[in-house]
Parts: C-alpha cells; structure tokens; sequence
C-alpha cells in the first residue's frame, strides 16, 4: 500500500496483521485494572504527568510514545498516518497481551484510539473493556493554523528547525490552553527537549501532513458500532477541536458518557487534571461496579 493520507480502511485492516516495526517506548505505572494512555499530535507521555499519579493508585498505567514522538524511533519512512499509528498501537497491545484494558486517547490520539476500538471489536473484543475520549479528533474540521502551515510544501523546512526552542512550544501551549497561567515550566521544557531529538521534526511534520485521512467517513460513520463503556470529555473552551465535535460524538456512541469541563481548554488532562482525574475514575467505579453486580 502506497503511504499517503488517502490510506483505506481496508488497507489498514490489512496492514495491522503484516506490521513489523520499531518498538514504541512505553512506561508503566500502578497495579490495578490496566489502562493504556495514547497522546495527541505533537506531544508525548509526558503530557500525562498531572493524572498519572492519582490514577496509578488503583490501576496500572501504560503510557506510550507513538512512533516518531517522545521516545520512540523516529524512522525515516512515510507510514505516519493515524491508521499507521492505530496499527502500531494494535501490535503493541497484542506484543504486551493487555486485556480487558480501558484504552485512553487524547486529541489525535483519540482517533488513534477509536480506530484501535472499532478493530478490536470485531477482532479481539475480549482485550478492550472500556473508552475514555479526552478533546478527540473523530470528524473532518478546519484545521488548526499549525496543522495547515504543515501542509505547505515550504514551510516545514523553516519551521523544523525552530521547533526545540522553549518560546515556541509555549506559543503552542498557549493556544492549547484556556489559561495560560497554568503553563508549567516543566511541560514547556519536557515538549521542547522531545522536539530536540534527531528526527522529530520530520516525523511531526509528516505525521501532521497525514492527519487527516480524505476517506476518514469509513471511521466515523461506524462511531455507533461502538458498545463499550465510553465516557468523553471536553474542555469548553477548546478552540482546536470545538465542544461541538464532542457533542456530535456523544450522539454517535449511544449510551457514552459525556462531560464538559468550564474554563478549560484543548488539554483537561494537563489544564484541568483534577476535574479530569474525577471523572474518569467516576466513570471507572460506575462500570467496575456494574460489572461485579451482573457476575454476581
């Protein structure tokens, strides 16, 4: 299959069974009920430091760098896709034999994660037990201004370069924010360090370009096949992936949870980490519940 952003469904089906590649780095963390965690465009685990300790208390995490960001190899090929991604992430599922997980995804990794959700419904149901969807991507949108900069066959060459650099990464915090107070100097530096390793500027650059796969309705038209525990949530003042989206989503997963944080934007889990941590172990308790009352 040629690697470009008009990459099938189909061909993404095909590809998660012949996939051989490098290993994605990953941490654990906890013990417990497991939960593996899959970041946004241009971040990394890092992003999940503010909630990772108070839900490693009663489950164990797994937090993963996708190819090409944090700590992960960062080849040299064209295989950055968000199906690409999803494929990765099946093997590493498959590599670690997680079942009966609550698979976690924010921002671009959220449509990492309901491309992973719909192949292993049919495939592998028994691994995935639940969904949490942080600000998903999940529908075609305006792209923000970063992203379609990207698509410029130009500019990528000037930007790469100052991608490390600490005022840039706070500029794009800022615009991920509702509150720019709230942007911590370790994140700023944790972004800018990933961004200084060899290769990352290609593979965000290549990973952005394919963002947006031209056949994306063959995902979200099958958003109702979904029957898991799902529970979305949404910063209200998300100016990159409107509330809009999220409710839209809502609708399509009958039966989901859906929770609108105030006065937080495009990243609750790093913005708004309490409210955050709330209401996925409000969520967590509410089915783990439910489950032991129906195997009783």
């Amino acid at each position: 299959m040629t690697p470009t952003s008009t990459d099938t469904w189909g061909a993404f089906v095909k590809r998660v069974d012949s996939l051989s590649g490098p290993d994605l780095y990953y941490e654990t963390q906890g013990q417990g009920s497991p939960m593996l965690f899959v970041h946004g465009f241009a971040n990394n685990l890092s992003s999940w430091a503010s909630i990772r300790e108070p839900l490693s208390r009663h489950h164990q995490l797994w937090l993963l760098d996708l190819k090409g960001f944090g700590r992960s190899p960062k080849p040299d090929d064209d295989y950055y896709s968000v199906y690409d991604h999803a494929a990765q992430v099946i093997r590493f599922i498959r590599r670690h034999d997680l079942r009966r997980f609550t698979l976690v995804g924010h921002s671009m990794g959220g449509g990492v994660a309901l491309a992973v959700t719909l192949y292993l419904l049919r495939r592998e149901p028994e691994r995935i037990a639940q969904l949490v969807l942080i600000d998903s991507a999940a529908y075609p949108q305006t792209l923000p201004i970063f992203l379609s900069l990207l698509q410029w066959p130009l500019l990528p060459d000037l930007i790469g370069p100052t991608l490390s650099k600490r005022w840039l990464v706070r500029m794009l915090l800022q615009r991920l924010y509702f509150n720019n107070a709230l942007i911590s100097d370790a994140s700023v530096d944790a972004l800018a360090t990933a961004f200084a390793q060899p290769g990352a500027d290609r593979a965000l650059i290549r990973t952005g370009r394919q963002i947006r796969p031209q056949d994306h309705h063959k995902i979200s038209s099958r958003y109702s096949e979904i029957t898991l525990p799902t529970v979305i949530i949404w910063g209200q003042e998300d100016t990159i992936v409107p509330v809009a989206m999220g409710e839209r989503l809502h609708r399509a997963i009958k039966g989901s949870g859906f929770f609108v944080l105030e006065r937080c934007g495009h990243m609750p889990h790093m913005e708004c980490p309490r409210r955050t941590v709330t209401t996925i172990e409000n969520f967590l308790q509410q089915h783990e519940t439910v489950g032991h009352d129906r195997s009783s």
